[in-house]
């Protein structure tokens, strides 16, 4: 008898509390729908697609690296996402809007980016920029940058 009385209060506690879990995840997941930084806007490199505006490309550059990087752009690659420069003395090519060259290609795809996107570019030449500076673009040297 006891023992049966014990499973009994065992489950009722058991089930009560598997109930708060629910309501408090409830309750923890709607606050979390309405969390300040949800509505932060993306970076406007988010929203870039291959169709976008020369000045769209230029002002989210801007916004994500600042002018210089800009400058950079426009000398690499004159803000065309699909750019392409097969003319490398040491047979690598160079690929998309930061003309990043295909050395780069097996490390990036060990950081999960892909190369291929808009996305993927901005964050490599994100990821250059802050280990080399400029030193990665042509560019930097023909505009006195380093």
């Amino acid at each position: 008898m006891k023992r049966t009385l014990l499973y009994i209060i065992f489950t009722i506690v058991s089930i009560t509390l598997i109930q708060a879990n629910i309501i408090i995840k409830d309750i923890t997941s709607l606050y979390d729908s309405y969390r300040p930084e949800v509505f932060i806007a993306k970076p406007k490199y988010q929203l870039l697609g291959f169709t976008s505006s020369k000045q769209q490309i230029k002002e989210a550059i801007i916004e994500e690296f600042g002018h210089t990087m800009a400058k950079v752009v426009e000398c690499e690659s004159n803000f065309k996402l699909k750019a392409f420069n097969p003319h490398n003395k040491n047979g690598s090519t160079d690929h998309g809007l930061f003309q990043i060259n295909s050395i780069h290609k097996s490390n990036a795809r060990k950081m999960g980016i892909d190369l291929d996107t808009i996305q993927g570019q901005f964050q490599y030449a994100r990821y250059l920029v802050d280990k080399n500076g400029y030193r990665d673009w042509v560019c930097a040297r023909r505009l006195n940058l380093l």
